[in-house]
C-alpha cells in the first residue's frame, strides 16, 4: 500500500510489514524467458520433434587386472625393465626360478652400465641349463668362488660322476669368469671375457682338479683349456658376458655375439626379458617380500617379537626352551593380511609387554 511518500511492504510468507520511502522503489519488470538461438531455430522448424533418448551404452567387460607393479599397457617384458632401469618402478618380485627369486633391485643390475650381481648370474646360468643335451648342474658363484680359492665346505652331497656337465661363475676382484667342468671326459674349460692367459687357465686346472680329487680321490688325467669368444670391450660388462658364454655353451650354438656397447645393451635387455617370462608361478607368493601368502581362511603361525620391549635378548647358559621369546610371543591368527599392512592389535600389544616383562625379570644378570 502507498500513501504519499511511503509505502507499506508486505510478505507472503510472514505476516510483519516494512515501512520504506517510495523514492527508494523501482518497478518491478518481470524478465523474459531467454532461450538460445539455435533452440528457437529447431522449435520454429515444421520439422521438429523431440529427439529420442541416446541408447544406453553397455558395460564394457572388465578386463583382468594388471600385474601388480606394472601400468595398463605396460606389460612387456622390455617395457617392464625399462621401467625398473629408470626407477619409475616399486620393490616388488618379478620372477622366481627354482629357488631364486628376482625383485625390482635385482634387475635394475642388468641396466646398461652396472655390474651384474651374483643372483643375476645364478639365475641366469640356471635357466639356460635346459638348453643342453647333457646332464648340467649349476655351483652357484660363492661355492665356484670357493673352489677357485681352496677353500670349499660343503657339497659333500653331490656326486660330480652323475653329472655331463658342472658349470658356474668365479668372482674374483670384482670381475667375473666362467668354469665349466666335464668330469666324465676328465677336464674343465676357463672363460675370461678379457681373455684367459695361461697362469688363469693353470689356476683353473688345480683348482678343479683338487676339487675332483676331494670327491673321487685320485685322478691319473686331469685337463683344462679355454676356448676362443668375443672379448670384453668395457669395464662393467663381464657378468653379462660370462652369462652369455655359458648360454651358447651349453646350447652347443656359435660363440659368436656383439660386444659393442649397443649389443651389449641388447644382451641385458635379452636376459632380464628372459628370467621375466621364464619364472614360475608368482600367484600364492606375495609379490612385496617373495614368500607364500597365507589362505585368508585358514589359521596360521605367527611369530612377533617386540624388540623395542625387551631389555634382554641374548643366547646364554640359563636360557631354557620354554623361558625364550618364541614360546612366548606365538600368537594364533587367522585372516592375516600381507606382511606390510599388519599391525598386532592393542591386546596383543598389552600381553607382549606383560610376557616381556616377566621374561626380563626371569633372566636378569
Amino acid at each position: 500500500m502507498v500513501r504519499g511518500k511511503y509505502a507499506t511492504l508486505a510478505s507472503l510468507n510472514t505476516p510483519r510489514k516494512t515501512v520504506a520511502n517510495s523514492d527508494n522503489l523501482t518497478h518491478f519488470i518481470e524478465p523474459e524467458e531467454r532461450i538460445p538461438a539455435k533452440m528457437k531455430k529447431v522449435g520454429t522448424s515444421p520439422l521438429a520433434s523431440p529427439s529420442p533418448p541416446p541408447p544406453p551404452t553397455p558395460p564394457t567387460p572388465s578386463s583382468p587386472d594388471p600385474p601388480l607393479g606394472t601400468l595398463p599397457g605396460e606389460r612387456q617384458p622390455s617395457q617392464i625393465l625399462q621401467r625398473i632401469w629408470t626407477g619409475k618402478q616399486g620393490e616388488v618380485i618379478w620372477s622366481k626360478i627354482g629357488p631364486y627369486k628376482m625383485f625390482t633391485a635385482d634387475l635394475q643390475s642388468l641396466a646398461p652400465g652396472k655390474e651384474l650381481e651374483s643372483e643375476i648370474v645364478n639365475v641366469y646360468i640356471s635357466s639356460v641349463l635346459t638348453m643342453s643335451t647333457q646332464k648340467c648342474h649349476i655351483i652357484d658363484t660363492f661355492q665356484m668362488t670357493a673352489i677357485w680359492d681352496g677353500t670349499l665346505r660343503g657339497m659333500r652331497k653331490l656326486d660330480v660322476m652323475e653329472w655331463d656337465v658342472l658349470i658356474g661363475a668365479v668372482c674374483k676382484d670384482g670381475h667375473w669368469t666362467l668354469v665349466a667342468m666335464y668330469p666324465k671326459e676328465g677336464r674343465a674349460v676357463f672363460i675370461d671375457p678379457f681373455g684367459a692367459t695361461a697362469a688363469k687357465i693353470q689356476k683353473c686346472k688345480d683348482s678343479t682338479r683338487a676339487f675332483k680329487r676331494k670327491k673321487m680321490g685320485n685322478l691319473s688325467r686331469w685337463l683344462c683349456a679355454t676356448i676362443p669368444h668375443p672379448r670384453q670391450q668395457d669395464l662393467t660388462s663381464c657378468g653379462v658376458i660370462v652369462c652369455k658364454i655359458a648360454e651358447l655353451l651349453l646350447s652347443g650354438d656359435p660363440m659368436e655375439f656383439d660386444v659393442t656397447e649397443e649389443g651389449i645393451n641388447s644382451i641385458r635387455t635379452q636376459m632380464g626379458s628372459k628370467l621375466v617370462e621364464d619364472s614360475d608361478d608368482l600367484t600364492e607368493l606375495c609379490r612385496f617380500c617373495g614368500e607364500e601368502s597365507s589362505p585368508s581362511d585358514a589359521p596360521v603361525d605367527h611369530w612377533v617379537v617386540s624388540l623395542q620391549i625387551v631389555g634382554l635378548n641374548k643366547t646364554r647358559n640359563s636360557l631354557a626352551l620354554d623361558g625364550t621369546l618364541s614360546s612366548i610371543m606365538t600368537i594364533k591368527m587367522a585372516d592375516l593380511e600381507p606382511c606390510f599392512k599388519w599391525e598386532p592389535p592393542s591386546d596383543v600389544l598389552k600381553a607382549s609387554k606383560k610376557d616381556t616383562g616377566q621374561y626380563n625379570r626371569a633372566h636378569r644378570s
